[in-house]
């Protein structure tokens, strides 16, 4: 008994310091990054820049008279009086934590944000976006296949549903649909006009047709058996 409850408190402890890992690790890159994106140089970090902080309240009065009903004005202005709170907030904190931790912190956020900032770039590369578009088909196909053939067949497990055989055709469907849309630009004029209405077409066409064929030969499955 006495080693059943030393194990337990053992894997109980572990579970608190990883979770207290993760919390921390989540903390630390949170605060860098916002550290990162409300200064723009370490020196930023350490000394009060009064005349900043008059250019943007002023700035913040001149959009208040010009741009009362703008939303986009209003949205920035709103931006603009967080950015300046928090760094109300930051300079209130004692010279010497900020040299030696926050600092530190703006160097690892600014790190960061510009990592993000080169993943989004090549995020929206129009290649990428291609790719990442058929990945997300693939998975609304899936998710469609398999509520139709549970809606037939309540009792069947899902990774019946999703065996390899069906993984297999599925794919390789959406993958000849993906080659089509990337070659009709060539041969069909004005293509991108279109361009959704045949992604839509090919992949309901796919989606009914193999859904249509795996639920009649289940059914032909079953009448035997239950005869």
């Amino acid at each position: 008994m006495k080693n059943k409850e030393m194990t337990d408190n053992t894997e109980l402890k572990t579970k608190i310091k990883k979770k207290t890992k993760l919390t921390s690790v989540a903390v630390v890159t949170a605060v860098s990054m916002i550290i990162g994106s409300v200064f723009g140089s370490p020196s930023d970090v350490l000394i009060k820049d009064d005349v900043y902080n008059k250019t943007a309240i002023v700035q913040m009065v001149e959009n208040e008279d010009l741009q009362e009903d703008d939303e986009e004005g209003t949205d920035d202005k709103k931006k603009n009086g967080l950015k300046e709170r928090i760094r109300a907030l930051i300079y209130k904190i004692p010279l010497g934590v900020r040299v030696f931790v926050l600092v530190p912190l703006w160097c690892l956020g600014t790190f960061m944000l510009a990592g993000l900032t080169s993943v989004w770039s090549v995020a929206l590369s129009p290649l990428l976006s291609s790719i990442l578009h058929w990945i997300v088909a693939a998975l609304f196909i899936f998710l469609i296949f398999v509520m139709t053939v549970k809606a037939v067949f309540p009792d069947m497990p899902i990774k019946q549903i999703l065996n390899k055989r069906n993984i297999k055709y599925l794919l390789s469907g959406t993958v000849a649909i993906a080659i089509i849309d990337l070659l009709l630009p060539f041969a069909v004029k004005d293509y991108d006009k279109f361009r959704m209405a045949v992604r839509f077409s090919f992949g309901l066409i796919l989606l009914l047709a193999y859904t249509f064929f795996f639920v009649k030969d289940r059914i032909r499955i079953k009448e035997p058996l239950q005869k």
